[in-house]
């Protein structure tokens, strides 16, 4: 049963569609545009904000929300910065090909499957 974005498998399971949840123009400017500023706090309480329809902090659905939302999130968000730019700081990189399609796979999320790239040591 499809209702919105919103399916119901059984009596008691649902899921969330998500892709077609950050893509619906009803709700986001532009949703193909990659702008991850909507996402940060301050346009949250910015009058001018990209996104005026519907309050921005309750629609980026990674770490869940409400009472159950993830404690570990922001703890999760500072390591993948940190791994980043150690990364960044002692290599370069750059994919083997820029032009092959991605590989990817869809199930709650999307994933890459495949994508190759080159580390060089920076000098």
């Amino acid at each position: 049963e499809k209702s919105s974005s919103i399916y119901k498998k059984k009596k008691n399971d649902g899921f969330f569609e998500t892709i077609p949840m950050f893509r619906h123009l009803d709700v986001w400017n532009e949703p193909l545009k990659v702008y991850p500023d909507r996402f940060y706090n301050d346009l949250v309480n910015n009058k001018e904000r990209v996104n005026d329809k519907y309050d921005i902090k309750i629609l980026f659905t990674m770490f869940g929300g409400g009472l159950r939302i993830c404690p570990g999130r922001k703890l999760a968000i500072i390591e993948l910065k940190c791994l980043m730019a150690m990364v960044y700081r002692k290599y370069d990189v750059e994919l083997v090909d820029i032009d092959a399609l991605l590989k990817t796979n869809f199930s709650v999320f999307i994933t890459c499957k495949e994508l190759l790239f080159r580390l060089k040591l920076r000098k």
